[in-house]
């Protein structure tokens, strides 16, 4: 992530300075983001912090966003006090950086013993549309005439886009402040609600950049065969050039409303095809097996359409069934010995598509005892897996049990776990 402008982060920060690393310590028993304590020495401290020598502690691991500190490297350091005030942080989310990559950090430091007018809010937009297939972004350039407004404190300021895209609002007093577009014809904010910010000093900053897509919506309506409306059911739709293949990415999906209303908005132009629960299965709230529009069971029986960017298309009524009946049936999970596994993770996925969960994940009781609630002639799949927190190597056992929804199914499942093989 871009932490943004120095700006920006040094009135975040509770403390701010440049220093040499003297040292690096692991810190054992400590908590994820205290694991390791790095001195500084020549410490030249521009906010928050005096003296010539400083301790900052960091994760030890770039996934829980440790920062990789080298010693005898001079670095800028933005960092955050603990909430009891004892320890200072920093992570690979700050704009903490090396002095020789921190000329812009340098520059700001020199300039803020300077008066200045008040606080700056800049940013740009750009158009922006994603790939229907692979995923990727492709970028369109700047749009120019975008209405941008600034309302906080008891102010409002306006400002347009010029025809690189870019804004800029100076001399802005500190306070709190919410920041709103108003995109042209055919486009619209891709995140829509306007970023909400602090501005806690003269000379601080905020940089706030817009995405902008094609307005382009898809909407219909879902009902049973008695006309009564199809309400919370999960609407989704998928490019035609997936079918067969990676079903589950859908690049839009909507619940319908108390009138069986749905409407997919920011689709990217193309062909797609419409159906209800086709990622997401069958779980409490669940109004029905896999169905496209108009009425098909399978994707290559579904009536694709074309979206053009920009477009609002309405399509024809859906009308599904009801559900099939559901019951609740109940689990044992058991070690190979036959004890019951307390505190096992167990999860319920789709017989025909197991990549599919179709209820959220349960915890055994101290009986090895977990339930779902299930459908009907509907394929099912219920997995366990559990780790055991006591042994130095975590060995990971799993088990698994197939079976089809029926009230004359046996309705007490027992799942064994065994250990996975390394």
């Amino acid at each position: 992530m871009n932490p943004g402008p120095p700006c920006q982060n040094y009135f975040r920060s509770d403390v701010v300075f440049v220093g040499t690393v003297r040292d690096i310590a692991t810190v054992s028993g400590a908590d994820l983001h205290s694991r390791v304590r790095v001195e500084f020495e020549d410490v030249s401290a521009s906010r928050g912090a005096q003296g010539r020598e400083l301790s900052v502690f960091t994760s030890d691991d770039s996934a829980s966003c440790g920062y990789a500190f080298i010693p005898g490297e001079r670095y800028v350091v933005y960092a955050y006090r603990s909430k009891d005030g004892a320890r200072i942080h920093t992570s690979i989310c700050s704009r903490t950086r090396r002095l020789v990559d921190g000329d812009e950090d340098v520059r700001f430091f020199s300039a803020l013993a300077a008066p200045t007018a008040g606080a700056r809010v800049f940013g740009s937009a750009r158009h922006l549309e994603s790939d229907l297939l692979t995923g990727e972004m492709h970028d369109y350039g700047p749009v120019g005439n975008i209405s941008v407004r600034l309302l906080g404190s008891g102010k409002s300021f306006e400002a347009q886009t010029g025809q690189d895209g870019r804004y800029e609002f100076n001399g802005v007093p500190p306070g709190n402040y919410e920041l709103t577009a108003v995109p042209p014809p055919r486009l619209s904010i891709a995140f829509p609600g306007g970023p909400k910010f602090e501005l806690r000093g003269a000379g601080a900053c905020q940089s706030e950049n817009f995405a902008l897509r094609y307005d382009t919506r898809i909407r219909g309506t879902i009902s049973r065969p008695d006309g009564r409306p199809v309400v919370d059911a999960i609407v989704e739709a998928t490019p035609t050039a997936l079918i067969g293949k990676n079903l589950f990415r859908v690049p839009a999906s909507a619940r319908t409303d108390q009138n069986g209303r749905y409407e997919l908005t920011g689709v990217p132009a193309g062909r797609y095809i419409l159906g209800v629960n086709l990622s997401q299965g069958p779980g409490v709230d669940f109004v029905s097996p896999t169905r496209f529009h108009p009425d098909a069971t399978e994707p290559a029986n579904a009536l694709p359409f074309e979206v053009i960017a920009g477009e609002h298309l309405e399509l024809a009524r859906m009308v599904i069934p009801l559900p099939p009946p559901s019951y609740r049936i109940t689990g044992v999970v058991t070690f190979e010995d036959g004890k019951p596994a307390q505190g096992v993770t167990v999860s319920l996925a789709d017989g025909n598509a197991r990549w599919k969960e179709v209820a959220g994940e349960v915890q055994t009781d101290a009986d090895g005892t977990f339930s779902f609630l299930v459908h009907e002639g509907l394929s099912y799949v219920v997995s366990a897996r559990y780790s055991e927190p006591s042994t130095p190597a975590r060995t990971h056992s799993t088990g698994s049990s197939a079976f089809v929804g029926s009230e004359q199914n046996v309705k007490i499942l027992k799942v064994v776990l065994l250990p996975v093989r390394r």
